[in-house]
């Protein structure tokens, strides 16, 4: 799933920022505000792929795909918002 990537590629670059930002001769107080921000973004994206994959494993659930159901649930595994959820799908899966 495309959208997974571009977040994934995305928290690479807020990381690599955040790494400049530590490493900068910026003021303490503007450091913080800075990473505090981008740690915001990265925790967005996160919850934003999280809920690609829950949607991708619902939508192919429904059009009968059992196994990109199981493959996209399974990457939600240990997710506080979606685990319960993606495991009660896969339980409705046909073996």
């Amino acid at each position: 799933m495309s959208a997974a990537g571009c977040i994934d590629a995305a928290a690479a670059g807020l990381r690599s920022q955040i790494e400049e930002i530590r490493q900068s001769e910026m003021p303490e107080a503007r450091k913080t505000r800075q990473i505090a921000s981008r740690e915001q973004q990265i925790a967005s994206g996160i919850r934003m792929r999280a809920t690609c994959w829950f949607n991708a494993a619902v939508g192919s659930f429904n059009t009968h795909k059992a196994d990109d159901a199981r493959m996209y649930a399974a990457k939600l595994d240990g997710d506080a918002q979606y685990a319960d959820r993606a495991r009660d799908l896969i339980a409705q899966l046909p073996r």
